[in-house]
């Protein structure tokens, strides 16, 4: 549990000391500590626009993700809450079975990852959501999606 900890902290310090532009340091600092693999997959998302940050209104925001296996090709995304403790939260398959456990092997999911790193970098695609969208999401518990917003911007920082 202490290592875990500390690899966490390890995480963190590399996704403060991220900012635009993104050096190879900052690249190579992050792939040693999260792994070479996930941080690809985390990129790939951001690059492909697949992280939304969700803000109701005067609500603090939320964030979506795409997901990227063959089954959610359908538009499947998961809710993910960056600023629980411990770390925030993602509902993947992943996270459950790595992240979570006492004796977890990991201390972040690529979705998790892309997400804070998005947030560091203003790099999300950025969805204003009404009471309607709410309710929605408050009586299905992250099963909503708010429909494409016409005005939707992307926030790319390079």
């Amino acid at each position: 549990m202490a290592a875990q900890h500390a690899h966490a902290q390890l995480v963190n310090g590399a996704l403060a000391a991220l900012s635009p532009p993104v050096s190879d340091a900052h690249l190579r600092t992050l792939a040693l500590v999260v792994g070479p693999s996930m941080l690809t997959d985390a990129l790939d998302l951001i690059d492909k626009h697949l992280v939304a940050r969700i803000t109701p209104p005067a609500g603090r925001p939320v964030y979506q993700v795409a997901s990227s296996s063959p089954a959610g090709a359908g538009g499947d995304s998961y809710t993910l809450y960056p600023d629980l403790p411990g770390g925030g939260y993602c509902p993947c398959a992943f996270f459950s079975s790595s992240v979570l456990p006492a004796n977890g092997t990991a201390v972040i999911c690529k979705h998790l990852l892309a997400c804070r790193i998005a947030d560091r970098l203003d790099a999300w695609t950025d969805k204003r959501v009404g009471l309607k969208w709410v309710a929605g999401f408050a009586t299905r518990f992250g099963a909503a999606v708010p429909a494409p917003a016409t005005a939707a911007t992307v926030n790319a920082a390079g």
